[in-house]
């Protein structure tokens, strides 16, 4: 019935305010207007706006398309412009509303739940003035032909003659913080996570990949943040006082954390969404002035069933995704599957195929979406025929190679030399050709781990085999972690190292304050300022643990390990992690290990925030680890 009464319609016709609309007008107000209007009638915080609706449209001749593509289509939308009496339509009711607004695409053929289109079309915010609004209406629907919007109907099946564009204009928050927040978890589909990614200033920063957000994870049963990952907020994106917006880099900025009455306020309002709308939600938020806003939500896409990784049982499921979030504590970047991810998971699937058992791809456990990975399955493997030689295998390889002598095997020699050739590179003058072929260096260096494995892990195999049996028939195989934690290990060196530096830290006064009374981040600047002013020694002993250890964990929190063995808690309630290479990355230094820190650049014309090329490269390189 709405379309019926879309087709002859009067002025008012053409632009709605939300309120008079509901979750199902996406013929008139598209998928993002219409649940705009769901929320505000149903009483959420939702900024006063409202829809061009699509009666406003005017759909473009379609054979343009075909033959000469996307891009001419676009041109004849700007060309074509709007119509005088959609143009005096929405001027009356942006006088109505007043200000600065955002200006924001709503397809009929978005944020639904086969289709979410998340990025696909424009937004424009902080608009001031009629004219702009008018300009920023046009590029909206302008925006419903671009190459990748085209691209992503045509991989979903969608008809580009059905789809129509609405605008949705509201009132613009000049937020403090911002960003997304999911009711569960699009990685791994668990319903009792809720996640939360912030960032100070206008979402923009978040949505668009500009910073390494805050991220949290909420436990919804007790409603309790069981993790919560410092972002280190490179970019701040922000309105400028005549209009639009601009991007600030903020190199070696301290990280802003959002504030405790936030979290719990859209804890209580994500979840209250996801139970308006009978289904997990990817929303998008504000908090300006003590208030939270909603700004767009849609049904969250391609989220894992509710048993978790396909194909598993619980037990090896929980196991495997326990495993999984070791290594990947946040959703993976695009970047991270091409940089390291998917070279790293080829080695691991040789690894497997030289047991004798037949697993499918592990590149194919990160399903992606147009490059953005929207859910996880760890189908089972299968065993073959050659799994009944493997145990003769093992034993000829167990014969072959001593463990002992791991360490002074050729390989490492090799990995290492080409690690600090790869570390000596300046990065800042790089094309982008050539960090590419850097990212893919990395990888290639770290390939060595595999063959490391192969000679020297089956004699250590069956000794653990043999000692757990022992350990077993004595019906003691809970001392087995106790008798292992004297083996010599890389891990067992970090962590006498890691011992060292906390009683330094306990037997010096100025040493202790700094980490008692500050989070990681503020440390990670510290250390190459007002502590190394004070303390030389202690920092360069701990800017040579970083060099020797902190790339062999993304997720290791040394900071917070540190202070915890002087005796100390982080600052925050929040344990905030501290990376190795992030924190190389946020706390440059000059080559050579000491000294404070040489200023970082800015990429020109990114908006995004580097750092010296050896401190990068150092971030960037894989080395050996425990074979």
């Amino acid at each position: 019935m709405e379309e019926d009464a879309a087709k002859d319609v009067s002025a008012a016709d053409l632009v709605v305010p939300l309120a008079r609309l509901g979750r199902t007008a996406v013929d008139v107000a598209g998928g993002k207007g219409a649940n705009l209007g769901e929320l505000v009638r149903a009483g959420f915080p939702v900024p006063r706006g409202f829809v061009v609706t699509t009666a406003a449209y005017r759909p473009p001749d379609l054979c343009l398309l075909g033959t000469a593509g996307p891009t001419a289509v676009r041109e004849a939308v700007a060309r074509t412009g709007l119509p005088d009496d959609v143009a005096a339509a929405v001027r009356a009711a942006y006088r109505n509303l007043g200000g600065a607004v955002a200006v924001r695409s709503s397809a009929t053929a978005e944020d639904l739940p086969e289709a979410a289109f998340a990025g696909q079309h424009e937004t424009f915010l902080n608009v001031i003035g009629e004219q702009d609004v008018l300009d920023a209406v046009v590029s909206c629907w302008g925006s419903l032909w671009t190459d990748r919007a085209v691209d992503y109907r045509a991989g979903h099946g969608i008809d580009h003659g059905r789809v129509r564009m609405a605008v949705v204009v509201q009132r613009m928050v000049d937020a403090d913080f911002a960003g997304v927040a999911f009711t569960s978890d699009p990685v791994t589909g668990s319903r009792r996570a809720l996640v939360i990614d912030a960032s100070p200033g206008l979402g923009e920063a978040v949505v668009s990949g500009l910073v390494s957000p805050e991220h949290i994870v909420v436990d919804t049963r007790r409603s309790k943040v069981v993790r919560r990952t410092t972002g280190h907020h490179e970019v701040l994106v922000r309105s400028r006082p005549g209009g639009g917006t601009e991007r600030v880099t903020r190199p070696g900025a301290a990280a802003g954390a959002l504030p405790a009455s936030a979290v719990r306020r859209l804890v209580r309002v994500a979840r209250d969404v996801e139970r308006h709308f009978g289904r997990p939600q990817d929303i998008e938020w504000a908090w300006a002035d003590g208030k939270l806003y909603v700004l767009q939500t849609r049904p969250i896409t391609a989220l894992p069933g509710r048993t978790g990784p396909a194909g598993l049982p619980d037990r090896f499921r929980r196991t495997a995704s326990a495993m999984l979030r070791e290594v990947l504590p946040v959703r993976p970047y695009p970047i991270d599957m091409t940089a390291w991810l998917v070279p790293l998971i080829a080695l691991l699937d040789k690894a497997v195929e030289a047991t004798g058992v037949a697993y499918p791809p592990a590149s194919r456990m990160f399903i992606e979406d147009h490059g953005v990975v929207v859910r996880v399955e760890m189908p089972l493997p299968r065993p073959t025929l050659r799994l009944l030689t493997a145990p003769v295998r093992l034993a000829r390889a167990a014969r072959r190679q001593d463990p002992a002598l791991w360490r002074s095997d050729p390989l490492i020699g090799t990995m290492h030399r080409r690690a600090d050739e790869l570390r000596a590179q300046d990065i800042g003058g790089c094309s982008w050709s050539e960090l590419t072929a850097l990212l893919e260096e990395g990888p290639r260096i770290a390939a060595p781990l595999l063959e490391l494995r192969l000679r020297y892990f089956p004699r250590t195999l069956l000794a653990l085999m043999a000692l757990y049996l022992s350990l077993a028939l004595l019906r003691r195989r809970h001392l087995i972690g106790a008798l292992l934690a004297g083996v010599d290990t890389l891990t067992a060196d970090a962590n006498r190292e890691l011992e060292d530096l906390a009683a330094a830290i306990r037997a010096d006064t100025g040493l202790s304050d700094a980490f008692a009374r500050r989070t990681a981040d503020e440390l990670c600047e510290a250390l190459h300022s007002s502590v190394w002013e004070t303390a030389p020694t202690f920092v360069a002993g701990f800017d040579a643990f970083l060099d020797a250890y902190g790339h062999r964990d993304t997720a290791a929190d040394h900071a917070g390990n540190l202070a915890r063995q002087a005796g100390h808690r982080p600052r925050h309630a929040q344990e905030p992690r501290f990376p190795g290479p992030a924190a190389i990355r946020a706390a440059p230094r000059r080559a050579g290990g000491t000294g404070p820190p040489p200023p970082s650049r800015a990429s020109p014309g990114t908006g995004t925030a580097s750092v010296c090329g050896p401190c990068a490269a150092r971030a960037g390189t894989l080395v050996p680890a425990d074979p």
